[in-house]
């Protein structure tokens, strides 16, 4: 979360995803969703959030990230659409590394997707 003044002015969430591959399954991070309130954007809070987000993951020991979202954004991060093209997903777009192919599982709070 970002505080700002005592008032909460954003929050990003990571969830563990499995990406299931032909030769067994790999543990991934996957950000979304993430938010800023109006009254605190183009105040760097989202970028500070996304950064702070991706060190605790590598901190963690996941070694890959995932993003659903604007690939006019994300690719600033380490994001790419061009190495998410093996990834399979439930949703529409592509989503991670070179030498990973499978399908991405999400957690069940996902589901409402299917």
């Amino acid at each position: 979360m970002a505080i700002v003044d005592g008032k909460l002015a954003g929050h990003i969430l990571f969830s563990e995803v499995v990406i299931e591959t032909g030769s067994g399954s790999v543990s991934a991070a996957s950000l979304a969703p993430m938010a800023v309130r109006p009254e605190f954007q183009r105040r760097g809070i989202r970028s500070a959030l996304v950064r702070q987000g991706l060190e605790i993951c590598r901190d963690s020991s996941y070694s890959i990230a995932i993003v659903v979202g604007h690939t006019g954004y994300h690719p600033r991060f380490g994001f790419s659409p061009e190495k998410a093209g093996p990834l399979r997903s439930p949703f529409a777009g592509p989503g991670v590394l070179e030498g990973i192919a499978g399908t991405a599982i999400y957690p069940p709070a996902f589901s409402i997707f299917d």
